[in-house]
């Protein structure tokens, strides 16, 4: 049995953490949003290499237009590239881990 498997990843896409917010105090930039967007995507291949899980986006805020644009712009352009290809190697260690910590019951 497969303890965690989801049919679906969706984020959440606010960018009212950006240095530029005037609400924000987490002092990330534009960058640290594509990076965040790459994080996910390597989660969706590794939870299941053979077929990744999809992922969808939702715009969900922020107070600084400019700012939003950036981020917003950087985050659409990882999710273009698609999926990364994880080396056969990582992958494998990705799946042990995975048993190792009991994410697959039998």
């Amino acid at each position: 049995m497969i303890l965690f498997q989801p049919n679906l990843v969706i984020i959440s896409a606010g960018f009212d953490a950006h240095d530029d917010d005037p609400l924000a105090s987490l002092e990330l930039i534009d960058e640290d949003f594509g990076w965040a967007t790459e994080l996910i995507l390597e989660a969706c291949v590794k939870i299941n290499p053979s077929s990744p899980i999809p992922c969808i986006s939702v715009l969900e805020g922020g107070y600084d237009l400019d700012a939003i644009s950036r981020s917003a712009s950087i985050h659409c352009k990882v999710l273009a590239k698609g999926y990364p290809a994880i080396p056969v190697g990582e992958a494998a260690l990705a799946v042990d881990h995975l048993k190792s910590i009991g994410v697959f019951d039998k």
